[in-house]
């Protein structure tokens, strides 16, 4: 627990690398997580934004994971976008568009996008994980990994920039519902 902190404002990273952030209209749910024990609602034009880390800049490998929530079926919803600065589709982003999951990164400014093969119900919380492993990205749905993945060799680019969680770049694709337990990896995770 930790009640010194006010969750409506500060969202504390509890690893090692302290990637903290501020929740701008952002409400914390003490019960809406997917365990239970709490959990972000994003409903409209809002985010918690991370100042820029260089935990956060990874080129080589990376893995995201988040439990969603979302409120509507089949919209484009930003769940995590690491920018380089500021800017969206800059070096990589887990998010849904048109309900499907997709995990994308850039190199020399080219987009290579996975997504899943269905789409992420509303009203239900789904695990959904992002994963580039150094010559291709993959998105898993629920443990399961997704047959359309992006083809590409490292290192991604990289840079200063904010990462946002909760809509994409400076203001595309607000992420409406509830957003629990999101974890960035410095290396490939396997299933």
């Amino acid at each position: 627990n930790n009640a010194t902190y006010n969750k409506t404002k500060f969202v504390q990273d509890y690893s090692s690398h302290k990637n903290n952030g501020t929740a701008e209209s952002v409400t914390w749910n003490t019960t809406g997580g997917y365990n239970g024990r709490g959990g972000y609602d994003f409903s409209g034009p809002n985010n918690i934004t991370i100042p820029h880390s260089e935990s956060l800049n990874l080129t080589n490998v990376v893995t995201v994971s988040a439990w969603i929530n979302p409120k509507t079926a089949g919209q484009h919803y930003g769940i995590l976008e690491k920018t380089i600065g500021g800017a969206v589709n800059k070096q990589y982003m887990l998010f849904l568009e048109s309900g499907y999951a997709k995990f994308r990164v850039a190199k020399s400014s080219t987009l290579y996008t996975a997504a899943s093969s269905g789409t992420v119900s509303a009203g239900q919380w789904t695990h959904v994980v992002g994963r580039y492993n150094g010559s291709a990205a993959s998105v898993w749905v629920n443990g399961v990994e997704q047959t359309t993945t992006a083809s590409v060799t490292g290192p991604l680019d990289g840079g200063n920039g904010i990462t946002i969680i909760g809509k994409l770049g400076s203001n595309i694709y607000d992420f409406n519902g509830l957003i629990d337990e999101i974890i960035v990896w410095n290396k490939s995770l396997s299933n």
